[in-house]
């Protein structure tokens, strides 16, 4: 399958949450905290003069009413402060994102300005902390100040809760043109990273504190579906932004069409294929941030559902509730051509299990294809991704709902045997793919 502690007493609680609520003797919970973060930093690039301080004062004066202005942010959150600090020494007090980190994190940077800031001449950083009444108000105008400051000089700025740093043009185009009064798509002002946990993937959103909301987290989530989490974590985002109650048993229904901002709905229902219910249960529970996690309250996914057994088949039956399986049942009859296709596949299976074995980076995956034997006796080839490989046995996870088997299900932990593969999939951390001639072959076939 791809397809891709304290509560604010805010907002009037939306009705069918009420309803859900009341038919399952649960009482609706605000998870919105008092209090909001921001943490920002700007570079200025080689040449520009340092920045008056007292006219960055006023920047945030202008759009912040009630701020005041410290030299540490006091241990009651909910007082509305600014710390402003300034490096004249960047490169040892307070170095930017190095080149090779801006691959990763770089939004919309040139060539020219991932160099320049290594050179970086001075720095300002701004943190605050305030009460999250109108905190989407107050997030528009510090992407506003922010914009000013840029506007001023030559900088790149680092929102510090997200590690994302952007240009002048870039920070206009996706943090303040994307998000206003009238539009807010909340995925424009956080975003997600994932990675490798041994032989799953785990995704974890960061930005949220800024709104003062929990952030979401998934583990041991197969890596080959990690596009198809980026919009499960992006869709329960905007829905506790949108309405941060959730029933007191840790869950709530996430309904893809009722999604208010235009934006964010359109991008969901595009991800839906045919089969798509574009609703589901979201179960959570709350746990502490991991290493590298940010340091705010965390909502960990859990996928145990009734009709399922795993945690993988769980994700899968959710997923692909809300998203649909884009599965087809073909029939084929091996012809010449795709049998050569299959021969070539299974000449690169050593190759696979030594970048297998030699460890996975973040975003690579292999599937493998293999034979099931269905309920009456005949064969269903399905896609399995590997999560080991010892010898000629590997062991992976079911990434196809059987259409002959009633009791194998998407997301189970299955055992094929390599002398069975019929072809691959080597998905790339660059978003490209290798593999499966077959079911190209297969495809013009049946068009």
């Amino acid at each position: 399958m791809k397809i891709l502690g304290k509560s604010l007493s805010i907002l009037i609680l939306v009705s069918f949450l009420l309803c859900s609520c009341e038919d399952n003797n649960t009482n609706p919970v605000n998870i919105q905290k008092d209090f909001f973060e921001g943490f920002f930093s700007i570079h200025l690039l080689p040449g520009e003069q340092p920045y008056n301080l007292d006219s960055v004062k006023a920047i945030f004066d202008s759009k912040l009413e009630g701020f005041e202005w410290v030299d540490s942010l006091s241990i009651d959150t909910v007082l509305n402060e600014i710390v402003l600090m300034e490096f004249k020494d960047p490169l040892n007090e307070f170095p930017p994102f190095d080149s090779a980190s801006l691959s990763y994190y770089g939004r919309g940077l040139t060539e020219d300005e991932v160099n320049h800031l290594q050179n970086s001449s001075s720095a300002i950083v701004v943190s605050l902390t305030g009460r999250a009444s109108q905190v989407i108000e107050k997030n528009i105008f510090i992407n506003e100040a922010i914009q000013e400051l840029l506007n001023s000089r030559k900088g790149i700025v680092t929102d510090l809760l997200t590690a994302e740093a952007f240009s002048k043009l870039s920070w206009r185009a996706r943090r303040l043109d994307r998000f206003s009064m009238e539009n807010q798509d909340i995925s424009t002002q956080i975003t997600t990273h994932s990675y490798r946990e041994g032989q799953y993937c785990r995704i974890v959103s960061l930005g949220m504190e800024k709104f003062a909301l929990p952030d979401i987290s998934a583990n041991q989530m197969t890596c080959s579906d990690q596009s198809s989490f980026v919009f499960l974590v992006n869709g329960i985002a905007q829905r506790i932004f949108e309405d941060p109650v959730v029933r007191d048993d840790n869950s709530f229904e996430l309904d893809l069409t009722e999604i208010r901002d235009d934006s964010a709905r359109f991008k969901q229902i595009m991800a839906c294929v045919d089969g798509a219910k574009m609703k589901g249960k979201i179960m959570f529970e709350e746990v502490e941030p991991q290493e590298g996690d940010p340091y705010n309250v965390q909502y960990k996914l859990k996928f145990d559902y009734k009709k399922t057994s795993s945690n993988q088949e769980g994700q899968q039956f959710l997923i692909g509730k809300l998203y649909g399986f884009d599965d087809n049942v073909i029939e084929v009859n091996r012809n010449e051509a795709i049998q050569e296709a299959s021969e070539r596949a299974r000449a690169e299976l050593p190759r696979l299990q030594k970048l297998f074995q030699d460890s996975l980076n973040v975003g690579n995956s292999i599937l493998l294809k293999a034979p099931f034997t269905t309920d009456i006796g005949g064969k269903e080839w399905m896609w399995v991704e590997v999560i080991e490989w010892n010898g000629y046995t590997i062991k992976g996870i079911l990434q196809n709902d059987p259409y002959g088997i009633n009791d194998l299900k998407a997301g189970a932990t299955v055992t094929i045997r390599q002398r069975d593969v019929f072809d691959y999939i080597l998905y790339k951390n660059d978003g490209s793919a290798e593999g499966n001639e077959t079911g190209k072959l297969i495809e013009e076939l049946n068009q």
